[in-house]
């Protein structure tokens, strides 16, 4: 009983907002959630854990770096490395050139290819939307 703190007491513990306590108390997010006459508490050793899932900006290392290196070539793909989550660009001579992905390790995953008229802009869009449609398992 000497454990356990108000939900606000415990937000302060662990850097969020009381509110944020207070509903995954109430979905039952908290084994030691109870209630004591009108107000909550929690053990303050339960650790907080967020599982929501994460929306924005992909976090993938080189994003910039590899579309840069993609400006000074006519003909090229991008490829993941999901082992250190870092995107590489590969150029080419000719779009003759492709390879094949089946002969690439598992780790390394063909993203997409290089159009030669396509603007830095495109050129990040269209290789963010690979990622994405990518890590989504599309």
């Amino acid at each position: 009983m000497e454990n356990l703190i108000s939900l606000k007491e415990y937000a302060e513990l662990y850097g969020v907002t009381p509110d944020t306590v207070r509903q995954k108390v109430l979905r039952g997010g908290f084994k030691s959630a109870q209630k004591i006459g009108r107000n909550w508490v929690i053990d303050k050793n339960e650790p907080y854990e967020d599982n929501r899932a994460k929306g924005g900006t992909i976090k993938v290392k080189n994003i910039k770096r590899a579309v840069e290196d993609s400006l000074n070539s006519t003909y090229g793909y991008f490829m993941y490395n999901s082992k250190t989550n870092e995107v590489v660009f590969q150029s080419i001579l000719s779009p003759e050139n492709f390879p094949e992905t089946d002969d690439w390790e598992p780790y390394e995953h063909y993203l997409c290819k290089v159009n030669e008229l396509a603007t830095r802009k495109e050129r990040e869009d269209d290789l963010k939307f690979a990622l994405e449609s990518y890590q989504n398992g599309d």
